[in-house]
């Protein structure tokens, strides 16, 4: 069974957790920004957290199944992650936005595809986290840009694919003016598992 979300306020401030009592059964989870009901895209901020935990705007655990598909949404600045995914069988995040920060963390033995999306950093800020960091999988990028983004320390940088990644294809992407401080890259491919690398 599947399940189309369309988000039709231009501005959402919550959590979306698919998990184990939340859609973990669907075969497909969509879910879709439409701006006031005319394919606008939809901007998600951050649910205040007092717990002081690292917070995704978008949680999902192993206990799911499906395939998720995340399309046409925007994130600011903020001082949460976007994802966190563990356990589906494929992500795919389609014209999205993220700017200022919007952490994306991919840890799943399936595929984790990445088309028409663009990735702003504020060079004149502090160093941020990765704008992706894959640690299982396959991980499909295509025609993405990534920018500005200001990155320091062993395995960090644009896209970072390690640990149990078994393979990663990027192409059609651009990376412009990303500030790479020690140890830093654009992309870092630290896995010893990567059958395939195509860049």
């Amino acid at each position: 069974m599947e399940l189309e979300i369309r988000i039709v306020g231009l501005i959402h401030s919550e959590q979306v957790i698919i998990g184990e009592n939340k859609g973990w059964k669907r075969s497909r989870i969509t879910i879709i920004g439409d701006g006031n009901k005319t394919k606008q895209r939809v901007t998600l901020t951050e649910v205040v957290n007092n717990e002081g935990e690292k917070q995704f705007i978008i949680e999902i655990d192993s206990s799911t199944i499906g395939d998720i598909i995340i399309q046409n949404i925007e994130i600011q600045k903020q001082n949460c992650g976007f994802l966190k995914a563990e356990g589906v069988k494929s992500v795919a995040l389609r014209e999205c936005n993220f700017f200022y920060g919007g952490t994306i963390f991919y840890n799943s033995e399936g595929r984790f595809e990445i088309t028409l999306c663009d990735f702003k950093g504020n060079s004149q800020l502090s160093e941020i986290n990765s704008f992706i960091s894959a640690t299982q999988g396959t991980v499909d990028i295509f025609c993405s840009t990534f920018y500005q983004g200001s990155f320091a320390g062993q395995g960090t940088g644009c896209i970072v694919c390690s640990q149990q990644c078994i393979s990663c294809l990027i192409d059609g992407c651009q990376f412009i003016r990303n500030i790479l401080g020690a140890g830093s890259s654009a992309i870092a491919i630290t896995t010893s598992n990567c059958q395939l690398l195509s860049i």
